[in-house]
């Protein structure tokens, strides 16, 4: 099954970005999950990952320079300042959202199930991060075999250390899957990873290859990102123009038919798609909600000088994409994914 494996692409390194950014990644981290997280999660969501490692691996991941120049148009390389306690807090919260009831994880899950994957059918999780949602399937299905992917080597560490006894983690880029053989499983499965490859045709086809005849890609994109919205009003106000387009876009496949059409052209049949939302839990501390909408640019809005006017348009705009809570968090409603599904002939 397996293949040499290759170096690492300018794709991949831009999904890697891009996941960190807005797919709000697979970070496998609970300390400060809402208690429906803790409750109802099989023990892969329950893996408590130590914050402060989470942040080193971050760092060491990306520093978030091209994210902060896309946000905010900057043309040289910003700073790295670091994660304090505070924004490790804020990456914990946000990466909690996708073990929502609603959210991607959960219904990708199903997804798997739905398929009656006989015992010995093998599932490959292409963009994991530290392995999800490649461990909530191994976990729940036993009786097959799951391989967790991701560029980062950090990540694929974090991977390993919560594999059920029917999962592996290894380095793969998801528009290079050289690793692997053709038609050599029965599910590829993508959380939020297609949007990041420069050339996305290719990370598709690359898909169509490994799969089995009859075999069957699940996958996500993002549709809208309240977060996305938010950053943009709040730069808007302090630059005093429309913040341009980002280079690497979480909603890069938003347009309708969009990723339908990519795998239409890589050969995919019996296309089909479900709409979903979920909301993201910034948590009732005003502070910390504020910490965590402004992460990407935090440290453009210090060089600006504009920390406290920042602030002022944080709490002006964030009020249009709340919805009320009983705790009185800050919960952003108007995230929107797709569940897509194709066979390979």
């Amino acid at each position: 099954m397996l293949r040499k494996l290759s170096g690492a692409s300018h794709a991949a390194r831009a999904y890697t970005v891009g996941c960190v950014m807005l797919s709000l990644t697979s970070r496998s981290v609970c300390a400060f999950a809402p208690p429906w997280v803790v409750q109802s999660s099989p023990a892969a969501f329950r893996h408590r990952t130590c914050a402060p490692e989470l942040a080193r691996s971050l760092q060491r991941r990306v520093s978030f320079p091209a994210l902060r120049m896309a946000s905010t148009g900057e043309t040289k390389k910003a700073p790295s300042t670091g994660f304090d306690a505070e924004m490790t807090e804020a990456y914990a919260m946000v990466a909690n959202s996708h073990r929502h009831p609603d959210g991607p994880w959960p219904l990708m899950l199903k997804a798997v199930q739905a398929l009656s994957l006989g015992a010995g059918s093998k599932v490959l999780d292409i963009a994991s991060g530290p392995g999800q949602p490649a461990a909530t399937i191994a976990e729940n299905l036993p009786a097959i075999s799951v391989v967790s992917t991701d560029f980062s080597p950090d990540m694929v560490a974090k991977a390993k250390a919560i594999c059920p006894p029917n999962m592996v983690a290894m380095q793969a880029d998801a528009a290079d899957l050289s690793a692997f053989e053709d038609n050599s499983f029965d599910v590829v499965t993508c959380c939020y990873g297609y949007m990041f490859p420069e050339d996305k045709a290719k990370a598709v086809a690359e898909t169509l290859r490994v799969l089995k005849p009859g075999g069957t890609l699940i996958a996500t994109y993002w549709r809208d990102v309240s977060m996305m919205r938010l950053i943009g009003d709040i730069m808007r106000d302090l630059l005093g123009k429309d913040p341009p387009t980002p280079d690497i876009n979480p909603l890069s496949l938003a347009e309708e038919n969009l990723f339908a059409s990519l795998l239409t052209n890589a050969g995919f049949v019996d296309i089909r798609s479900s709409k979903h939302s979920y909301p993201m839990n910034l948590g009732p501390n005003q502070d910390l909600g504020y910490c965590m909408a402004t992460m990407l640019v935090s440290d453009k809005i210090k060089e600006m000088g504009k920390e406290t006017e920042g602030r002022a348009a944080f709490d002006k705009h964030v009020v249009k994409y709340l919805q009320p809570t009983k705790d009185g968090s800050l919960s952003l409603v108007g995230n929107h994914f797709v569940l897509m599904c194709a066979n390979k002939k």
